[in-house]
C-alpha cells in the first residue's frame, strides 16, 4: 500500500508505526523535507499533526483521488476507537510552571504572572496527560521538556510552543477524537456581551493571548477571544457559534500576514468584520504590534 501512497501524496518518512507524508491539506510547511501527515500502519486512521486534520483512510483516499488503493484486511480490521477521554483528570497547578515556561511566556506576552484563563498549564502535566493517552507512543508523540503547553477549549487537546528546536514550532496533541479550538476563559457577562457580540479571530493562540492582556484593537473586556489552532477554521466556527450563541457575530480577525482577508471572508460567517494585522513582522504573538486595519465592512 506504501508504494501506492507514494503515487499520490509526497513521501518524507516512516517509523515503526507510521508512514510520514506532506499534508494534502493544508499544504503542510515551506520546508519540502518535512512532512506532518502521520498514516498509520496497523490502522486505517490518519492525522496531520500540523492542521489537525484526521479521520478514516476512506476519507483520505477520496481526497487525493485514490480510490484504487484496497484497504488490505489485516488494516481494515484495526481498531478505530476514540481515545479516552482525560478530562475528568487534569490538574492545572499554576503556581508550579517551570522557569523556562515562564522566560518564554514573559518574552512573548510581557507579563510575569501568567492569568489563569489563558489555560496555559505545567509542562510536567502536560507530559503526564500525553503519556495517560491510551494509544501513546514516544515516537508518534514527542515529549518536549521546553515549551509553553495550553490546554483546548473543550480539553480535547493539548497545544505546545516548542522553545529549544528549530525544527519544531508547534506541536499538537489529541487526547480525544473531537474537533476543538482555543478560547481564553474571560468571564463574561451575557447581557452585557450580547449588546455588542464580538469575537477576536486568529489562528495562533499567542496572537489571541497578547490581544487579550494589552487590547492593541480596541475591544470589549467580554468578548470571545478564539484561536483556531490550525489553518482549518470550520471546527473554531462551529464552537463560537455555540459558545457565542449567534450565527453572525461582529468579527475583529486579527490575520496573519502571508495569508489574505478573502481567506478569513470565505471561512467565517459575520454580521461585520474588521481585519487587523501587525505593522511588524508576521503576526500579533510578539510583544511589539502596531495594529494596522486591512479590512472593514
Amino acid at each position: 500500500m506504501l508504494e501506492q501512497l507514494k503515487q499520490h501524496m509526497t513521501y518524507v518518512s516512516q517509523n515503526s508505526s507510521h508512514w510520514v507524508f506532506r499534508c494534502p491539506f493544508c499544504g503542510d510547511s515551506k520546508d519540502t523535507s518535512h512532512g506532518h501527515l502521520y498514516v498509520a500502519k496497523n490502522k486505517p486512521v490518519f492525522r496531520c499533526v500540523r492542521c489537525g486534520t484526521a479521520g478514516h483512510y476512506s476519507y483520505l483516499f477520496s481526497t487525493i483521488n485514490a480510490s484504487d488503493i484496497v484497504i488490505p484486511e489485516r488494516i481494515a480490521k484495526g481498531s478505530n476507537s476514540k481515545r479516552i477521554h482525560a478530562k475528568r483528570n487534569i490538574r492545572i497547578e499554576h503556581y508550579n510552571y517551570e522557569d523556562v515556561l515562564r522566560g518564554y511566556v514573559r518574552k512573548r506576552l510581557g507579563v510575569d504572572d501568567i492569568p489563569e484563563e489563558l489555560n496555559i498549564i505545567p509542562i510536567s502535566e502536560y507530559h503526564r496527560l500525553v503519556k495517560s493517552m491510551p494509544d501513546y507512543n514516544s515516537a508518534f508523540h514527542p515529549l518536549y521538556d521546553a515549551c509553553v503547553p495550553v490546554l483546548s477549549h473543550k480539553m480535547h487537546r493539548v497545544h505546545i510552543r516548542v522553545i529549544d528546536n528549530p525544527n519544531v514550532r508547534y506541536y499538537g496533541y489529541s487526547l480525544v477524537r473531537s474537533p476543538d479550538c482555543y478560547i481564553v476563559r474571560n468571564p463574561r457577562v451575557y447581557s452585557k456581551y450580547r449588546m455588542h457580540n464580538t469575537v477576536v479571530f486568529a489562528e495562533g493562540y499567542f496572537d489571541i493571548m497578547n490581544q487579550y492582556m494589552h487590547r492593541f484593537v480596541d475591544t470589549p473586556d467580554d468578548a470571545v477571544y478564539v484561536a483556531s489552532m490550525t489553518h482549518n477554521f470550520d471546527a473554531a466556527a462551529r464552537i463560537v457559534r455555540s459558545v457565542s450563541f449567534t450565527y453572525k457575530p461582529k468579527l475583529v480577525v486579527l490575520a496573519d500576514n502571508d495569508t489574505s482577508d478573502s481567506y478569513y471572508l470565505h471561512k467565517m460567517n459575520y454580521s461585520s468584520v474588521e481585519i487587523y494585522r501587525n505593522k511588524f513582522g508576521k503576526d500579533f504573538g510578539e510583544q511589539t504590534v502596531e495594529a494596522v486595519l486591512s479590512f472593514k465592512k
